[in-house]
């Protein structure tokens, strides 16, 4: 709970109605269970630590944790592809790609992941397929740390700061088109 207060974020839920928004609020909600679930066990366990197996008990819960966050904010990612641009990128480099279009702003949206964030959350795409492909392999603690710090301090908040935007953009009537020139405009 303390990462969401400093970040201004204890309540992760963004406003809307749509369909979208209350499926992106669900997986909020996942996101916010996870991160306060490894808050409290860092804290637990940092502050029992005294040797090297306790260490590597935290890291292996935190890198558990970026992962698990982590899919939930992909999950965010492909209903907001699917709903608004149609649809999901295809072949094998799909992960990415999908980061590629939610990075990028469409007529029908604004862009999801802004571009300061964008390696930051390919990076923690990356980690994600190495924490499940690891099979036994020992993280380094720095690297864990470097990671949960990205994702707490960098992507998460901008991520949650474009949904809102998002779910702005999506509750906003439509503006009247006035740059057609057949409009009457009345008697000559």
């Amino acid at each position: 709970m303390i990462f969401l207060i400093l970040h201004g974020l204890s309540d992760m839920k963004i406003l809307g109605s749509s369909p979208l928004i209350i499926r992106i609020n669900v997986k909020l909600q996942r996101i916010e269970a996870e991160l306060e679930k490894i808050d409290r066990n860092r804290s637990a366990l940092q502050g029992i630590e005294s040797g090297q197996d306790l260490s590597e008990i935290v890291s292996s819960q935190t890198a558990l944790a970026i992962h698990n966050v982590y899919n939930g904010i992909e999950q965010i990612l492909e209903d907001i592809a699917r709903d608004l641009d149609g649809g999901l990128p295809g072949g094998t480099t799909w992960y990415s790609d999908l980061l590629d279009q939610l990075g990028s702003e469409t007529p029908l949206r604004p862009a999801v992941i802004p571009g300061d964030i964008l390696e930051a959350t390919r990076d923690l795409m990356r980690f994600r397929h190495f924490f499940r492909n690891s099979y036994g392999v020992s993280f380094r603690k720095s690297e864990i740390e470097d990671k949960y710090a990205s994702l707490i301090n960098e992507v998460i908040p901008q991520i949650f700061s474009s949904l809102k935007a998002l779910s702005e953009h999506i509750d906003k009537p439509d503006e009247p088109d006035t740059s057609r020139s057949d409009i009457d405009d009345g008697p000559p």
